[in-house]
């Protein structure tokens, strides 16, 4: 055992607490930390405000307070065989992705960056960019979903004066070369239309680039990141995506997993959006362990995104300083349970019929078509709406739409 303050001064220190101190220089003990000690030694985990030794996970911590003195953290240790295997798989999927976009900040090559809607694709691509030789030049983000297919190419690639009725009397510069000795960040690269991608693809290739209503091309020192939460693959053999792009893109493919498959990494992102949002909005809050448990089980549809909404929510929402499950919205809890029946009548609550039909009608929409986008087509909604439906249903829809 060994008891520290916040300056990491020991107080009270054994042999094991002296060689763990050698390999966690620097700790933060206000933030959740995972330490994973020499093989042959033990583990612990140090959390923010709580003591539950039923919590096996995290393996067990605690901290005293005293008003006329500074915060004491005590730190208990367990052997390493009482250990959940979990957490610590999980957390080597994280220092994968991290060595991953460390090694590619390393060279110039194309990045392409895929994974769940809120998974953080466009801050691993912010730094991938920083950690590179061009961090100096301009980072340039596109989001392909979010301007007008008419608009696309002279957003990308600027005009010349004259071009074209309504255009700028002085031209206009593109996104693209904008971007010239820096990086260009395509993101969601899978809306882009076929046109566009052949353009695209002309300027990874020949490093050129012209403008609209141009007859000169200007060379182009660009490094590409893009980024999906599509199956590229699927779209390029059912002809909604190039192959040759695809090729060119995927020279340095990186995978984010999604918050379900890295667990462990919920009470670090928890802590870390908590002392923001405190810091915003002038507060002091703290979470409740059950809340952290509950984060535990659910399945976080929306990822790393979600999480984040869902601390500032409770923050702004709570007008106690210690966050409860009883503030938690229904949604986190309704889908970690089964069905509710009424005690008088047996029949499922309006909210479980409702949740049942919605499932109904997209399994339904899904075996009538052959992809996600045109079964979004058939029920009136965008084909993201359908996706983050599918994700927060768990349905096979791969399997749906081949049949």
């Amino acid at each position: 055992m060994v008891l520290l303050d916040k300056k990491l001064d020991v107080l009270y220190a054994n042999q094991l607490a002296t060689e763990w101190l050698k390999i966690a220089p620097g700790v933060n003990f206000g933030t959740t930390c995972f330490i994973e000690l020499p093989e042959n030694n033990e583990c612990c985990i140090v959390y923010n405000g709580c003591r539950d030794d039923k919590r096996k996970e995290y393996l067990l911590y605690t901290i005293s307070f005293c008003e006329q003195a500074k915060p004491l953290y005590l730190v208990l240790f367990v052997p390493k065989k009482e250990q959940s295997p979990v957490p610590v798989a999980e957390k080597r999927l994280s220092d994968l992705i991290t060595d991953l976009a460390q090694r590619a900040s390393a060279t110039c090559t194309n990045v392409l960056i895929t994974g769940e809607t809120g998974t953080g694709k466009s801050r691993l691509a912010r730094v991938i960019h920083n950690n590179s030789q061009r961090t100096g030049n301009p980072f340039i983000t596109i989001n392909c979903a979010a301007i007008p297919p008419t608009l696309l190419e002279s957003e990308l690639f600027g005009y010349e004066k004259g071009a074209f009725t309504g255009a700028n009397k002085m031209g206009k510069i593109g996104l693209i070369e904008a971007g010239n000795y820096g990086t260009v960040f395509l993101d969601e690269i899978s809306e882009l239309p076929l046109t566009m991608q052949a353009k695209i693809l002309y300027v990874i290739e020949e490093k050129k680039l012209m403008r609209i209503g141009s007859r000169k091309e200007m060379k182009m020192d660009i490094r590409f990141i893009a980024a999906t939460n599509q199956d590229l693959e699927d779209m390029v053999q059912s002809g909604d995506f190039r192959k040759d792009l695809f090729y060119r893109l995927n020279i340095f493919p990186i995978k984010v997993p999604s918050l379900r498959q890295r667990k462990s990494d919920i009470p670090f992102l928890v802590n870390s959006f908590l002392k923001k949002v405190n810091e915003k909005y002038n507060e002091n809050k703290i979470i409740d362990p059950g809340v952290m448990d509950i984060f535990l089980k659910y399945h976080w549809p929306g990822n790393i995104r979600e999480l984040q909404n869902i601390v500032e929510q409770l923050v702004i929402v709570s007008n106690k300083k210690l966050i409860t499950v009883q503030e938690l919205p229904d949604h986190i809890c309704q889908l970690e349970r089964e069905p509710l029946k009424t005690q008088e009548t047996g029949l499922c609550s309006y909210r479980d019929q409702k949740i049942t039909a919605e499932r109904e009608i997209i399994l339904k929409a899904l075996g009538e078509n052959r992809s996600i986008r045109a079964a979004a087509r058939q029920m009136g909604i965008g084909h993201s709406t359908l996706l983050r439906k599918i994700k927060i249903f768990n349905i096979d829809w791969r399997a749906i739409c081949s049949k």
